[in-house]
């Protein structure tokens, strides 16, 4: 198997196998919700659990403060006030030339000189936030970086801002997505979530002891509602209408 433990045994990442123990792996994530850092954190552990050294850096750090503030205190509000206005972004987003102004402008260019110290020393880079992956592609674009690139798309639906020419390799855990890969010309491997193993044990006991605890009837249907770390979304009306 890869030395890279998002792949599947008959899914070759790389021609040559590497020993992980001589791996220094930087995982780029974004402190934006919870999706991109936890991908990022589990990534690490499981990286570190078969040797190899590995680093995780917060690709929003890298922006300068007032970049760094919009993106963080916009992005929750944005979704649950203005959904339209976070939807209707990245429609126009899907165009290069609206992608090139807003993501390189305010995400990407003034990210670059810190985001390439970062890089020194390590020998793969992993992104689980779609914006560092732009500034990765952007580095090698002007052999700025020589080493693998990987892209792990946190993101149930596929969206511009994850592709770059830059970048070796893409994964996904989302297998409906993947039919999505052809659109944007690049080539998607279906991974395993990148999740702690307590979600890939069997929790039958667990499920039938909950029921219990709660008084549901095993043959009841039970419904569990997820709004994300932010808690977005109408979530006490959606309870009563259900």
């Amino acid at each position: 198997m890869s030395w890279f433990p998002l792949l599947e045994d008959d899914i070759p990442l790389i021609d040559k196998p590497l020993d992980p123990t001589r791996r220094r792996i930087l995982v780029l994530t974004g402190s934006v919700g919870a999706g991109h850092d936890s991908a990022a954190y589990e990534l690490r552990n499981m990286l570190q659990s078969r040797g190899a050294y590995v680093e995780v850096q917060d690709y929003i750090d890298a922006l300068p403060l007032p970049i760094r503030f919009l993106y963080k205190e916009s992005y929750g509000p944005t979704i649950q006030y203005a959904p339209w206005a976070f939807e209707l972004m990245f429609a126009l987003l899907e165009y290069t030339l609206v992608q090139y102004c807003v993501i390189y402008f305010l995400g990407v260019r003034p990210s670059l000189s810190k985001v390439e110290k970062w890089v020194q020393g390590f020998d793969s880079v992993v992104s689980t936030y779609p914006v560092a992956s732009q500034a990765l592609g952007v580095l090698r674009s002007r052999n700025l970086l020589d080493v693998t690139t990987f892209t792990y798309l946190t993101d149930p639906a596929f969206h511009q801002t994850w592709f770059h020419n830059g970048i070796d390799v893409y994964a996904t855990p989302y297998v409906d997505a993947i039919s999505q890969a052809p659109k944007y010309h690049v080539e998607v491997n279906q991974v395993r979530p990148l999740v702690g193993e307590k979600f890939s044990k069997d929790t039958t006991s667990t499920r039938i002891a909950m029921r219990q605890h709660l008084g549901i009837h095993s043959t009841e249907l039970l419904i569990v509602i997820v709004s994300g770390s932010l808690g977005i979304g109408k979530v006490s009306k959606t309870v009563s209408e259900i």
